[in-house]
């Protein structure tokens, strides 16, 4: 039974992963929340939502603090502000102040958004049949090989999503009663495991490329300059449309907000402050409305949220409208939900702007020379209690050794768009079946 408490706790617990990982170098929302997976497996998947939501909300404030204060990314979508932080020495406090502000109207402007669109809940509840979902799942095809990787090109975005749907399908198909890529070898036969390729692939070439050195002083000089709003509200536009749009994600979104400030403020001597303000306020938007079609529809737009919909579906529970609307105490689901984005902006903004000190007096305790074999310590811990959750310890090991090569070896590769076609493909398969262009 789900417990209002319980909600709570999981939400606090996701506020203080939410701050970790935002000050932390080499950790992000969907890394943690693999970590936490070993754990999260063994609790109602309701408490994991709340957790993902509170955690994926506060991460964004603080990752501009560990990039701006430090020189380092505290998360990927920082990735733009560490580009403008030579241009903004001696004003570090001012843009702490500015992008905290930006982030909270942002996040607080795509909750309204998504407050009003809760009350057509029940007709996209109405809508979801299989020729819409295909629809759906066709655009994240097509936004995962256009958009999915900046770095790879359309064509090996496309090679890598076709790569993630074949090794999806190794292993025992239920449907055909047949085992397909297995080549003989009976171990393979419950599949090649999601995390397991996941953690290989894109967590621990991150965690080895990471830094974790303190690189410049916190400027304690505090300047009093009006926010630049313009870039707050052209930030949050392109958050929220990059954050629903399969395949591009907000971390996508961030980078296009930033293009578009350098363009239009070209030559301006606040270039640089609009640029990082409207980043930061678009990273806010986008974690937000990323969340609309996960919430909807069942539609993982991230990595983080594929794994929030295998946890639901590991205890049979899909994760839609009709989860999220279910009464706790005569209340329904998504309105504690909206208390519980709402305290987490609040929270998390006071404590990434007016508590300020005491966040960057925890960061450079983290930030040690230390704190890198404490990362590699958790990766290891959570690769064991993962591999003891699945079917097969030894394709575990195996997956995720075979993972890590190649994602340390061909580092320049940008894996998501192979892990985003593992991830979408029971669901192309299983709308296939239904419009009939497959048969069992």
């Amino acid at each position: 039974m789900i417990e209002v408490l319980n909600l709570l706790l999981a939400s606090f617990a996701g506020i203080v992963a939410g701050i970790v990982i935002g000050l932390v170098p080499g950790l992000g929302v969907s890394s943690t929340f693999l970590l936490l997976t070993p754990v999260l497996v063994t609790v109602s998947p309701v408490y994991s939502l709340f957790l993902f939501v509170s955690l994926l909300i506060t991460s964004q404030y603080f990752g501009s603090i560990t990039a701006l204060v430090y020189g380092v990314p505290g998360e990927l979508s920082s990735y733009p502000v560490i580009n403008e932080r030579p241009h903004l020495l001696g004003k570090i406090d001012q843009l702490l102040k500015h992008t905290a502000q930006g982030s909270f109207v942002a996040s607080m402007l795509a909750l309204v958004i998504f407050a009003l669109l809760m009350q057509a809940g029940s007709l996209w509840v109405y809508l979801y049949n299989y020729k819409i979902f295909s629809w759906v799942l066709a655009a994240a095809v097509i936004a995962t090989v256009m958009f999915g990787s900046k770095s790879n090109g359309k064509i090996i975005n496309a090679i890598l999503f076709v790569s993630g749907l074949v090794l999806a399908t190794v292993g025992f198909n239920k449907d055909t009663g047949q085992s397909w890529g297995t080549f003989g070898i009976l171990e393979l036969s419950t599949g090649i495991p999601l995390a397991a390729v996941a953690l290989g692939l894109l967590v621990v070439p991150s965690l080895a490329a990471t830094t974790g050195g303190v690189l410049e002083n916190f400027s304690q000089q505090s300047f009093k300059v009006v926010a630049h709003w313009g870039s707050v509200v052209r930030g949050t536009v392109l958050g929220i449309v990059g954050g629903l749009v399969p395949g591009v994600t907000y971390m996508a979104s961030t980078q296009l907000s930033y293009f578009v400030e350098n363009k239009l403020n070209a030559g301006s001597p606040t270039r640089p402050e609009q640029a990082v303000i409207a980043t930061s306020s678009a990273d806010n938007a986008g974690a937000v409305s990323s969340l609309y079609p996960l919430l909807w529809l069942g539609i993982p737009i991230s990595l983080g949220e594929a794994m929030l919909v295998w946890l639901f579906d590991k205890q049979n529970v899909n994760l839609n409208w009709t989860t999220i609307s279910q009464p706790i105490n005569g209340v329904p689901l998504y309105l504690y939900l909206a208390v519980c984005f709402v305290l987490t902006n609040i929270l998390a903004y006071l404590m990434s702007w007016p508590g300020r000190q005491l966040s960057i007096r925890l960061a450079r305790s983290l930030l040690t020379a230390h704190s890198n074999y404490i990362i590699i310590a958790l990766v290891l811990i959570s690769v064991i209690m993962l591999a003891n959750e699945s079917y097969n310890q030894l394709v575990f090991y195996g997956s995720f050794g075979v993972a890590c090569v190649a994602g340390m070896v061909v580092k320049q590769l940008d894996w998501m768009p192979l892990v985003m076609g593992f991830i979408l493909q029971d669901s192309i398969h299983l709308v296939l079946l239904k419009l009939g262009v497959l048969t069992i």
